[in-house]
């Protein structure tokens, strides 16, 4: 059942430039969203740093009763009804595209400056200032679409319904197939990506196909 809702998306394709809200954005694995000014390494906190501080999101109930829109935060991703702090170092995925969660997006008074907001943005957003988070698969994430949290099973197997590789190639995981038979773990990116896409139902090797996943190392 979805945690969460985005109400909103926002990006600029240069630094300091006024953030756009946009209706649909392309997310790419270990860069962030295109056209943002964030995916190529020209964002004010990962310049020349390409694949550093890909996505931002924060909560959208935090805009009530204060002078900021949505824009103003300079955040990429509004959204309600999730706490974004539980999925710090976690998987969750956006719509059908998976993230991880990496750490507390301090608040700075640069969305004050930008918006000419006389209110300070670092004291309004203070223990507010929303989550960054790593793109693990791509793909199209619209407004509107559910945010999700991955949780594991008992046994620490997430489940997998199918998508790029959610993890980085290297990584190890131990992964159950759809046929059952046992696989001892290996690095992802051994595992073809027809196998964490899924094939269809229909077709005689859709038992490889990845139901679930633990990195192991």
């Amino acid at each position: 059942m979805p945690n969460g809702t985005v109400t909103a998306i926002c990006i600029a394709p240069e630094a300091g430039e006024e953030l756009k809200t946009i209706d649909e954005v392309y997310a790419e694995a270990g860069m962030g969203l295109v056209g943002d000014r964030y995916h190529g390494g020209a964002g004010s906190w990962n310049k020349g740093k390409p694949g550093h501080r890909q996505v931002t999101l924060i909560n959208g109930i935090f805009f009530e009763r204060t002078e900021f829109k949505y824009a103003d935060a300079r955040r990429n991703f509004i959204t309600h009804d999730i706490e974004l702090m539980d999925l710090i170092g976690q998987m969750f995925t956006v719509g059908a595209v998976t993230f991880q969660g990496v750490r507390y997006c301090d608040p700075c008074q640069r969305p004050s400056k930008l918006a000419g907001i006389t209110d300070s943005f670092r004291k309004v957003f203070f223990d507010r200032g929303g989550l960054i988070a790593d793109v693990v698969s791509s793909g199209i994430i619209k407004t509107g679409d559910a945010v999700t949290k991955l949780k594991p099973r008992k046994d620490g197997m997430i489940p997998w319904t199918g998508g790029d590789r959610p993890v980085a190639p290297d990584a190890i995981v131990a992964v159950e197939v759809q046929s059952g038979i046992p696989r001892a773990p290996v690095r992802a990116k051994q595992w073809p990506q027809v196998c964490w896409r899924h094939r269809p139902p229909d077709d005689p090797k859709s038992g490889w196909n990845i139901i679930a996943f633990r990195v192991v190392g």
